[in-house]
C-alpha cells in the first residue's frame, strides 16, 4: 500500500475529504483561461453599468469535518473489546470440540465492521488444507477460554466458502482485509513520518474503534498511541489497497500533551484476553 490517507476524524466522520483525481483535473483552468474569464466578468459589468442590477451570487458552504482532539480520545475504554492482532492468532473450535484451523485474516465491511474471519483449515474435518470464510456474527469469542468457536462440522464446510458459492472475490467494493492496515507506515498532515500501524483495536460488537500506532524512533519517545478511527477515512476516495502508508489529519502539535497507553491492556481485559 502506497498513499494510504487515513485520515482518523470523530467518530461520525473521520477524514478530510480529498478531491477525486478527476475532479481535479476537472477544476484545472486552461492555459489563458483567467483572462477569458476576467474578459468576460469585464463584459458582464459593462452590460449591468448600463441599467442592470448586479447578481447576488452565494457563496455554496462546504463542511469541512474536524478531527477529534488526540487528546480527546481515549483509546482504553476500548479494551473491554478485542485486537486484530489477538484475533488473528486464535484457534477456530468448530462443532463437537474438533479443530477446524487458524483465523489467517478478518474482512471489515463498508461500515468499519468484521465481516468475515477466514480460517485457514488445517487438513482437519475429513478436508485437506483450505479455506473458510465464517461470518463474524457466527464466532463465539469464548472470553475467558483460549480459542474462538464458530458452528462448523463436516457436512457443513461448503457453506463457508471464501467467495460465498457466487465465484465472486469476498473482498469487494467497500471493504477490505485488516492485513492491508496493520503494518501500514502512518505519515501526519504535513508529510512528515509518525511511526506505523501496530494494531487495530474492535469494540465487543465487532466495529473498528481505532488505531494502535507506535512511533519511530525518530520521534524522540516511544510507546503505543491511539488514533480515532472512521469508516470513511479507510473507504473513502483516497483509499487503496496498494498504499504502503496512511496521512493521518495531525500535525506534531496535536501530539503535545498526549500520553502512551499500555497496550497490554488489550490482553488483559479483553474478550481475548489470556486464559487463566
Amino acid at each position: 500500500m502506497t498513499d494510504r490517507l487515513i485520515r482518523l476524524l470523530a467518530l461520525g466522520t473521520l477524514v478530510l475529504p480529498v478531491l477525486p483525481a478527476s475532479a481535479q483535473d476537472g477544476a484545472t483552468t486552461p492555459q489563458g483561461g483567467a483572462a477569458m474569464q476576467g474578459n468576460e466578468n469585464q463584459a458582464g459589468s459593462e452590460e449591468r453599468g448600463r441599467g442592470e442590477p448586479s447578481p447576488v451570487t452565494a457563496s455554496p458552504s462546504v463542511s469541512t469535518p474536524v478531527p477529534i482532539a488526540l487528546s480527546e480520545f481515549d483509546i482504553a475504554r476500548y479494551a473491554g473489546g478485542f485486537t486484530a492482532e489477538r484475533l488473528l492468532s486464535q484457534t477456530v473450535i468448530g462443532e463437537g470440540g474438533e479443530r477446524v484451523g487458524m483465523v489467517r485474516n478478518v474482512v471489515v465491511d463498508g461500515d468499519g465492521r468484521i465481516d468475515y474471519v477466514v480460517v485457514e483449515n488445517e487438513g482437519l474435518l475429513g478436508l485437506g488444507e483450505s479455506v473458510l470464510a465464517i461470518p463474524f456474527g457466527d464466532v463465539d469469542l469464548t472470553p475467558g477460554a483460549d480459542g474462538v468457536t464458530a458452528p462448523v462440522n463436516r457436512d457443513n464446510l461448503g457453506g463457508f466458502s471464501l467467495f460465498g458459492g457466487k465465484e465472486a472475490p469476498l473482498v469487494t467494493g467497500e471493504s477490505y482485509r485488516i492485513s492491508d492496515v496493520i503494518g501500514d507506515y502512518v505519515r501526519l498532515n504535513d508529510g512528515t513520518y509518525f511511526g506505523y500501524v501496530k494494531d487495530v483495536a474492535f469494540g465487543q460488537d465487532g466495529a473498528v474503534e481505532g488505531l494502535i500506532v507506535t512511533p519511530d524512533v525518530s520521534w524522540g519517545s516511544g510507546g503505543t498511541y491511539g488514533i480515532p478511527y472512521e469508516v470513511e477515512s479507510v473507504l473513502g476516495t483516497d483509499y487503496d489497497t496498494a498504499n504502503s502508508y496512511y496521512t493521518i489529519p495531525y500535525s506534531r502539535a496535536d501530539f503535545e500533551g498526549v500520553e502512551p497507553f499500555d497496550y497490554r491492556m488489550f490482553n488483559d481485559e479483553g474478550q481475548l484476553a489470556d486464559a487463566g
